[in-house]
């Protein structure tokens, strides 16, 4: 039972899909042999009452909507059939878990649509879906995930289990420690991502959501097999990611026809993580990365980079600032590396701009503007220190168009202004910048004067 105000059992009703209701309140009946399809669940309005959502559950029928009224619903909620539970609208919903539970939410079957709701306060994952595909997690707000504080990144607020298939993720937002005391970074991830599989994962699309806190804020496993992680046709857009511990956000092991474009990640370890990216298509594309920092003992940077990467990585258009600590831009921290190309790209670094073991092959670099804070230091280029700009130029061939300055010119996000001495200065990649303005594409995350992803 689900206490209320005043110690009141809060009731939850369902009007439709019960065999015992007429069809008063249902939008679909069976008329004669047409049948028509399953019919809304509404919660509490009318009908037969229960005490938890679990038993709405266990009474609606598959394609049923269950609505639930403003309130606390203090149980771990386990759906195993097509449902979609959303808020009704007369207030704040949450599901509880009370760190008395693995999950509050745990989704064992397709076609599960959890709209407008709170999740919270769960041992390990708030949100874990098991082999489920076709899934759509829209305006929720999930905090408290990983109670017990240790060290898996699976104890997630939303984690996707053996290569569930088109997760849609967005509108939401995530914060780590909110109720619960203790730092927004921290071990577990906001969205994580499992495929062991080369059968199913894929397909999924994170856009527009909030992060706060955790390990990776959106990230996967396994990340040393092509199948791993996001695995194939999958978007991430428009999300903002701050103050997490270690990748804002990691697209590791398959990156088939992976696109990671239009975000913001500020005062993570790592702005986007691809060590390594074994497949391809990669393409990493209008992203700002802002002040990353140190943790763990381990140096920031804007990208990562390594681990035995052969897949094709498009780096296209982002924007980073280091800051005055010491942030590199693009960071190797294992070897193997090969196929990735930098186009268009702004980085202020506050270490080296570029640090990799690999030979001259590893990378194909142009077009793109490059600085750091540190004037002692500028890149290592198969592990060998360059001083300056010129001597990128000369020992490595790379960004012979490109440029190098110690004012960008733009604002505290990354957006340049009147007189950038970036503006007009990329070049053309059909597909990804082709309605520039001005006489040549700009270099970084936006075109001036209209900001845009």
């Amino acid at each position: 039972m689900v206490s209320g105000r005043k110690g009141r059992a809060r009731w939850i009703r369902a009007a439709a899909g019960l065999a015992a209701l007429s069809c008063l309140f249902l939008s679909a009946c069976a008329i004669g042999d047409q049948r028509l399809p399953p019919t809304p669940v509404s919660v509490p309005a009318g009908g037969q009452q229960f005490e938890s959502i679990n038993g709405a559950i266990a009474a609606a029928k598959p394609g049923a909507t269950i609505r639930l009224h403003a309130g606390v619903y203090r149980e771990q909620v386990t759906i195993t059939k097509s449902i979609t539970l959303k808020a009704a609208g007369d207030g704040p919903v949450w599901i509880d878990a009370g760190c008395d539970h693995p999950n509050a939410l745990l989704i064992k079957a397709d076609s599960v649509s959890i709209r407008g709701i709170g999740v919270r306060k769960a041992q390990e994952a708030t949100i874990r879906l098991e082999a489920a595909d076709n899934i759509t997690l829209d305006n929720l707000t999930v905090q408290d995930w990983n109670c017990t504080n240790e060290e898996d990144q699976f104890r997630a607020g939303v984690a996707s289990w053996f290569g569930g298939r088109k997760l849609i993720v967005r509108n939401s937002r995530f914060e780590r420690r909110v109720d619960l005391g203790g730092p927004d970074a921290g071990y577990g991830n906001a969205v994580w991502v499992k495929n062991s599989s080369p059968i199913g994962g894929g397909g999924h699309l994170i856009e527009r959501n909030t992060v706060v806190g955790g390990f990776d804020g959106i990230g996967g496993e396994t990340e040393s097999v092509p199948w791993g992680g996001f695995k194939s046709d999958t978007i991430i857009q428009n999300n903002t990611v701050t103050d997490c511990s270690d990748d804002g956000i990691q697209v590791e092991g398959g990156t088939t026809r992976v696109v990671v474009r239009g975000n913001t990640v500020r005062g993570c370890l790592i702005g986007i993580a691809f060590a390594p990216a074994l497949t391809g298509p990669l393409t990493i594309t209008r992203n700002v990365i802002i002040d990353p920092v140190s943790h763990r003992d381990q140096g920031p940077a804007m990208l990562k980079v390594g681990a035995g990467s052969i897949g094709e990585v498009l780096v296209y258009h982002n924007s980073f600032f280091g800051g005055d600590g010491d942030a590199d831009g693009l960071k190797q921290t294992n070897r193997g590396l090969t196929n990735i190309r930098f186009r268009n790209n702004a980085i202020y670094a506050g270490r080296y701009v570029f640090e990799t073991d690999e030979g001259l092959g590893a990378m194909d670099i142009d077009y793109d503007a490059i600085a750091t804070s540190d004037f002692n230091r500028f890149a290592v280029w198969s592990g060998a220190q360059l001083a300056d700009f010129g001597a990128l130029l000369n020992v490595t061939g790379q960004e012979q168009n490109g440029m190098t300055t110690h004012d960008f010119v733009w604002d505290d996000q990354l957006r340049l202004l009147a007189g950038s001495p970036l503006i007009d200065r990329g070049t053309l990649i059909p597909g990804i910048n082709d309605d520039y303005g001005g006489s040549a594409p700009d270099i970084g995350a936006f075109e001036f004067p209209s900001p845009r992803r």
